[in-house]
């Protein structure tokens, strides 16, 4: 068994943050994690304290400024599309209003009798 290296703590937190986020991303979590190892991988050579707090700074600004803004995108469009102006053009609903058959302004039944 091989012990693995430690972890600079900015460094795991900066892990930590980006596994929270991407449970909200519009790919999933799983997809995500795998790209998030990919880029941390990619800089697990450095050693250089000065080195790796500007990686984990240019990270976190990666992460509140590109990735936090599609996560929000997605949950605003959901919203939108849930609960937003049924006469917008833009925007249909996920399902139809729940009251559409029983609104007081609906036409009687054929027959003439109502209910």
């Amino acid at each position: 068994i091989m012990a693995s290296p430690k972890l600079h703590p900015l460094v795991r937190d900066l892990y930590k943050r980006y596994i929270l986020a991407g449970r909200d991303y519009p790919t999933g979590l799983a997809p995500f994690r795998e790209l998030v190892k990919q880029s941390f991988r990619k800089n697990a050579h450095l050693t250089n304290e000065e080195d790796i707090i500007h990686t984990v700074a240019r990270g976190r600004w990666y992460l509140s400024n590109e990735i936090i803004p599609v996560i929000k995108l997605r949950k605003y469009r959901s919203l939108r599309a849930r609960y937003g102006d049924p006469d917008d053009v833009f925007v249909e609903p996920a399902q139809p209003p729940i009251f559409s058959k029983g609104l007081p302004d609906a036409p009687a039944p054929a027959g003439g009798k109502a209910g």
